[in-house]
């Protein structure tokens, strides 16, 4: 995956990631809420780059907020902003609502959000207005709200740690990104996209990668999903001694977890072969399913 002012490309041939292309262009023509949720690293703040480069907003601002690493009183600020005298010591300060206006706002991991900023954040989509702190009135706006949990946050709405107005208004369109490891098939084409962006700069072309280096990619679980990979690519572009990535120079860690698993197909499947009876469907995919289909 790949994002930028240019363009957003979302590379996958799975049924699940074609579906989600097609969704995105969907829910660009719209312009209510949508809750993007995933594990780290799946890439949803591309998501929801690709579906505000694919609305008529394209040309205005997206302004992203990072929910989750910013305080409180910081992030009130950087939300709503201020007046100096509404904080002393403090210049004037337009907020991402204001700096948003016409364009797309999105909040990342928004389970995040504090129980405070909650009530002020539903009075905003209530109202379309901000009041900024220390103003003397509100202040219309107009955003498109988009936003990324890798949370669930229905369930903190069920243990009384989200607002559940709020969940429900900001969830009108559900995206859910699937991790990498339940698209395996996609993992070729996402490592010679990478191979091409990250070739070296004194090279013409992008290196080339073994079968039994690709093999070990699909077959390992990527917890830090597509960002993990991306990374890992980069470090064997400027590691590999090669032209073409070999399978010892991938990490340690990764050819272990390949050989484990290799290791553990061949004894589960061992007692099968003397059997009489044919396999069943249902027995059939689960095997391949842990030999990455091939």
């Amino acid at each position: 995956m790949d994002g930028d002012d240019a363009g957003i490309q979302i590379i996958g041939q799975e049924a699940r990631m074609v579906a989600l292309g097609e969704l995105i262009r969907r829910s660009a023509r719209s312009t209510v809420p949508v809750m993007i949720s995933g594990e780290r690293g799946t890439g949803k703040a591309l998501i929801a780059r690709a579906i505000h480069h694919c609305s008529y907003r394209t040309d205005k601002p997206f302004v992203a907020v990072p929910c989750g690493t910013i305080p409180e009183p910081p992030l009130a600020r950087e939300l709503f902003g201020h007046e100096p005298k509404a904080s002393a010591g403090l210049g004037r300060w337009i907020g991402a609502f204001e700096r948003a206006r016409g364009g797309t706002l999105f909040l990342e991991e928004i389970g995040s959000l504090p129980p405070g900023l909650q009530t002020r954040l539903l009075h905003v989509l209530q109202e379309r207005a901000i009041e900024r702190p220390g103003g003397q009135s509100p202040i219309p706006v107009d955003v498109r709200i988009l936003t990324s949990t890798c949370t669930d946050v229905q369930q903190l709405v069920y243990v009384g740690r989200f607002r559940a107005e709020l969940y429900y208004r900001l969830r009108v369109i559900p995206i859910n990104v699937p991790p990498l490891r339940a698209r395996r098939v996609d993992i070729p084409l996402l490592v010679h996209y990478f191979l091409t962006c990250h070739r070296r700069p004194s090279s013409q072309r992008a290196p080339g990668i073994s079968p039994a280096a690709m093999e070990a990619l699909q077959a390992y679980d990527w917890p830090g999903n597509v960002q993990e990979l991306e990374n890992l690519i980069q470090r064997l572009v400027v590691r590999a001694p090669q032209e073409r990535i070999q399978w010892q120079d991938l990490p340690r860690e990764l050819r272990a977890r390949c050989t484990a698993q290799r290791d553990s197909f061949a004894e589960d499947t061992r007692h099968l072969w003397p059997a009489r009876s044919p396999f069943g469907p249902a027995a059939l995919r689960r095997f391949l399913e842990r030999r990455p289909w091939n």
